[in-house]
């Protein structure tokens, strides 16, 4: 499964579900390019949600 943000062409972000328990994100914001994996425990990690925030900030 994948979720995605976009805000507009350079603000956008992808978060994907890996069977294993792994969220794999990549994110462009402005000129920055954000990329990893973080392990899933049943709270999304606090990078992504950070992410997720600087996407959708006006």
């Amino acid at each position: 499964m994948t979720l995605e943000w976009y805000h507009s062409p350079r603000r956008t972000l992808s978060i994907s579900f890996s069977k294993n328990g792994e969220l794999h994100y990549a994110a462009l914001i402005g000129a920055s390019k954000v990329y990893g994996t973080e392990p899933f425990f049943g709270e999304v990690p606090q990078i992504i949600t950070g992410l997720v925030s600087r996407v959708n900030m006006a």
